[in-house]
């Protein structure tokens, strides 16, 4: 629940970015909306977090296009320049039990989110089993969700200590098809999944690149 609940605030708060860049365009009207998991025509598996359409006049005729932006975000355990300089990618479509086929989103945005989870304490770190202690940073990210950033009860959360949302980047969905860009992370354990595909963030588009893709007309 607690990476849901920090998912959705991530989804959110990309959102407002998005909405403050547009308010400030002139010739073009910006709508927003977005859609929950369901399935398409095609019978392939569909949720859409942040669906922009775009309008303004093309010759006296009011032209639209719809644009589909899926919100990607991890956590950091160490430095947030470390994780985003060292190993951190822009994540792309995957399929797993749950969801076995997923749609190509038009705009993939990765938001790094930093918990401060160093002020946390050494006692919520999670080691895997075996000969030498390896950090499990899955475990680790939800006992410092539940233990240092939420309180959690009765299906509410409320926020213990702050965190800070950093827009990374992103790709576009011709980037994902572009096998010199884009390579698959096989049963990735921290996401189990079955294929994901992924980016570097030195091959992908940065932060302000991202936005003016999502605000072009």
């Amino acid at each position: 629940m607690a990476k849901g609940v920090m998912g959705m605030l991530a989804e959110g708060w990309m959102r407002s970015q998005i909405r403050d860049f547009a308010a400030k365009q002139e010739i073009v009207t910006f709508k927003f909306a977005s859609s929950p998991p369901q399935l398409n025509t095609d019978g392939e598996f569909e949720q859409v977090d942040i669906l922009v359409t775009k309008t303004k006049m093309v010759e006296g005729v009011e032209k639209s296009v719809e644009l589909k932006v899926e919100v990607r975000s991890s956590f950091n355990y160490h430095s947030l320049n470390n994780a985003i300089f060292n190993g951190f990618s822009v994540l792309g479509p995957y399929g797993n039990s749950v969801k076995p086929g997923e749609t190509l989103k038009d705009i993939y945005v990765f938001i790094a989110i930093d918990l401060h989870q160093k002020a946390a304490g050494d006692n919520l770190i999670v080691y895997t089993d075996g000969t030498k202690r390896f950090v499990d940073y899955s475990k680790t990210t939800t006992s410092v969700l539940l233990n240092h950033t939420f309180s959690i009860s009765e299906g509410k959360a409320t926020v213990r200590n702050g965190f800070d949302f950093v827009l990374v980047g992103g790709a576009t969905a011709d980037m994902f098809n572009d096998a010199s860009l884009a390579e698959p992370l096989k049963k990735n354990a921290g996401y189990q999944n079955d294929d994901f595909r992924s980016i570097g963030i030195p091959k992908a588009l940065d932060a302000v690149s991202i936005l003016k893709r999502i605000l072009a007309t």
